[in-house]
């Protein structure tokens, strides 16, 4: 029979005091181990991990896409294939934005491009509208005063057919009344003294009668030398060099003594090197007849009046306005002024002729044209005449 006894509080102490170095100094060591390693964590780990995350914020932030300022180490891990797959993606990025920008810049280019072309070609399509409104307006004038031309000459030609064609049994009236007249007056010569007296009362009706035939038949050659003058066919050669200034001197000279009866002035604003191709008759027929409406018409009732004739030169043409300060015209008066046979003293002595003849000379001896103007002051007359024959032609 074996007995073994042992102490266990002696076994537990021995075993303790045996144990407990080595779980003080592998406790010590374990410590020792975590420190270096949280150390080396954040160093190696943390502090690469913290940086490229504040550089990524700062980039989100600032709207920057360039590459990271951290470098890959040379222990190539997990951290460092992260800074370069971020890196390739920033310059992925910027390569597109630069791109983009790029493709922006182009269509904004295009855009001005675009935008240049569209205002050039609604400048150029614009101006095509006006000039085509314009040509059309022009159009609807000219085939205006084509119309107003043709009826007028055909008027024209008309009265001077007519005034032709009374031409010749007027001056057998005229011729007639001479020898009647003649005749008288060898009648009283022959009869006695005594005859005499007892007819007087008849004689006199006889002279009467006659003075007023001479009257009325001068008065009907008038009227048929107008008629004839209507077609403006003889008013001069129009080949010849003619002095504008000189010839509305002329013109004012010979209407002197007509002047010198009233307080009526003429002003004249004509440069003296100012010529002309054309007729000097043409233009003193149109020049008269514009006065003498003056004087008749416009000065009706008005003591001091005043006449102004303005010449000037525009590239070929030579501008001529005529104006005065008289009473002006009425609405229908300025719509039918160039009428032939139209005059508002109708049984006063007028004709109206005259400004019809007017219109002939400088429209188709002249080949110009003439507009009435409107004005606040009595009349404004524009007349338009070419400088050279050639112009005429066309």
């Amino acid at each position: 029979q074996l007995e073994i006894a042992f102490n266990r509080e002696s076994v537990f102490s021995t075993t303790i005091q045996t144990i407990l170095p080595s779980l003080i100094a592998l406790l010590v060591g374990l410590s020792l181990f975590g420190i270096i390693l949280v150390v080396i964590l954040q160093r190696v780990v943390s502090s690469r991990i913290q940086s490229l995350a504040l550089e990524v914020r700062d980039r989100l932030e600032n709207n920057r896409f360039e590459p990271l300022s951290l470098q890959p180490s040379s222990s190539h891990d997990e951290i460092d294939s992260l800074i370069r797959t971020f890196n390739k993606l920033s310059e992925r990025i910027l390569d597109e934005l630069q791109q983009k920008t790029v493709a922006q810049q182009q269509l904004s280019v295009v855009n001005l491009e675009l935008e240049d072309r569209v205002k050039l070609r609604t400048y150029h399509l614009q101006e095509t509208v006006t000039q085509l409104n314009q040509t059309l307006v022009d159009l609807n004038t000219t085939q205006s005063k084509l119309i107003e031309a043709e009826k007028l000459s055909a008027l024209g030609g008309m009265i001077a057919a007519i005034g032709h064609e009374i031409e010749t049994p007027l001056g057998l009236c005229l011729t007639v009344q001479s020898c009647l007249k003649n005749d008288v007056i060898a009648l009283k010569r022959a009869m006695p003294s005594g005859a005499i007296n007892q007819t007087q009362d008849a004689m006199a009706a006889v002279d009467e009668s006659l003075a007023m035939l001479d009257r009325n038949l001068k008065r009907s050659a008038e009227l048929m030398k107008g008629f004839k003058e209507v077609s403006a066919g003889q008013i001069g050669d129009d080949r010849q060099r003619i002095s504008l200034l000189e010839t509305i001197q002329e013109v004012v000279a010979v209407l002197t003594p007509k002047l010198r009866q009233t307080k009526h002035t003429i002003n004249i604003d004509c440069a003296s090197n100012l010529m002309l191709q054309g007729s000097a008759t043409a233009i003193s027929q149109v020049l008269t007849n514009l006065i003498m409406n003056s004087l008749t018409h416009g000065f009706h009732n008005i003591d001091e009046g005043e006449i102004r004739i303005q010449a000037g030169e525009n590239h070929e043409w030579i501008i001529l306005r005529y104006s005065d300060n008289g009473v002006g015209m009425s609405d229908e008066t300025k719509q039918k002024i160039f009428e032939p046979l139209y005059t508002t003293l109708r049984g006063k002595g007028g004709t109206g002729l005259g400004m019809h003849l007017v219109y002939n000379i400088i429209r188709q001896r002249l080949k110009g044209d003439i507009t009435l103007e409107e004005s606040d002051v009595g009349v404004v007359f524009r007349m338009q005449i070419p400088k050279q024959k050639r112009r005429q032609a066309n």
